[in-house]
């Protein structure tokens, strides 16, 4: 089999990103892996870890400079990509607080990832056939082990309301327990649900290229660094209990994933372009691990229809372009 895909991979310097830079480069089919950060250095460093760790050239991986919180850079990203793109990962992302650019700053990446992908669109770079990846998350549905922990009252309507959660940051309603974690927790799910619907919404909008929103399931990276207390502690001081008692898995799991959304043939005719996949719901699978499940079919109270209603899907499109001051780009179709 010939090597000819070129994947690009956002926020690949640690954790679920770099992992899954790992596994891709070490795919027969793959050609070249394109990483993209804040800073050279950064990207000199992971270059240089992910040629020791694969044993591979680093002529394989490239890089190109990004900050998902700027418009200018985004647009200049654009350009400065390859002129043509197999497989696009939007993987940066972040539990942060503070506000960006009107948005929260959690949700801000998520802009960019929009600018970034219609941009992409638009120049041609992204041509029938290609796959874009979001990377979701399963906080954007009810959890059975992390009841406690993740934000309540996640009712989800069209309108002001969705939308107040990641430009002013989520405000604690009852009967929740108004702690810092949990609310930073909310911003990141309605970020999540936003991001899902747009990217949701583009499937509809582009049948040429394959859209596909997978959560990495419970893994333990940097992103719980700057979690307010007391839920960031907890989970640090408990992580080592979480893979055995099948409430996580390992970070190499979660970003195969990724990789297997991307490579694996048949993956398309299993799932359709725009579903929203995590981990199944059950009495085996409490967590968030297990195989790959769409969830708006969980089958029980942890489903989330919500993910994929269209009324939802176009709303959130809207949304994403005015934050991000996004014409939208032209239908790619079949090839």
């Amino acid at each position: 089999m010939s090597s000819d895909l070129v994947v690009v991979v956002t926020g690949a310097n640690q954790g679920v990103g770099f992992d899954a830079c790992r596994q891709f480069a070490l795919a027969p089919r793959v050609a070249k892996v394109v990483l993209t950060f804040r800073s050279p250095d950064k990207a000199n460093r992971a270059i240089e870890a992910l040629a020791t760790a694969t044993g591979k050239d680093k002529s394989l991986f490239d890089f190109v400079v990004l900050d998902l919180d700027s418009r200018d850079s985004a647009t200049k990203a654009v350009d400065a990509l390859p002129a043509k793109i197999d497989r696009l990962v939007l993987n940066a992302g972040a539990v942060t607080a503070g506000v960006k650019n009107g948005v929260t700053a959690t949700f801000s990446s998520t802009v960019g990832h929009g600018i970034l992908t219609e941009g992409l669109l638009e120049a041609g770079k992204l041509q029938p056939g290609a796959r874009v990846l979001y990377a979701h998350s399963e906080v954007s549905r009810w959890i059975p082990a992390f009841t406690g922990l993740q934000p309540c009252c996640m009712s989800i309507k069209p309108g002001q309301y969705l939308y107040s959660k990641v430009t002013v940051g989520r405000k604690c309603l009852p009967p929740c327990f108004c702690l810092p974690a949990t609310n930073q927790l909310g911003t990141y799910g309605y970020t999540k649900i936003v991001g899902g619907l747009f990217f949701s919404q583009l499937a509809t909008e582009q049948p040429g290229v394959y859209f596909i929103n997978v959560s990495p399931g419970g893994v333990f990276t940097n992103i719980y660094q700057d979690f307010p207390w007391p839920g960031g502690c907890f989970i640090r001081a408990v992580s080592c209990l979480m893979v055995p008692l099948r409430i996580m898995h390992p970070v190499d799991v979660g970003a195969k994933r990724y990789v297997d959304a991307m490579l694996v043939e048949d993956f398309p005719s299993k799932f359709e372009s725009g579903a929203v996949l995590g981990s199944p719901c059950g009495c085996c699978y409490y967590g968030a691990m297990g195989p790959l499940t769409d969830q708006t079919k969980l089958g029980c109270c942890a489903s989330a229809p919500y993910l994929k209603d269209p009324a939802l899907m176009a709303d959130a499109a809207a949304k994403v372009r005015e934050f991000g001051q996004i014409p939208g780009a032209k239908a790619i179709e079949r090839g």
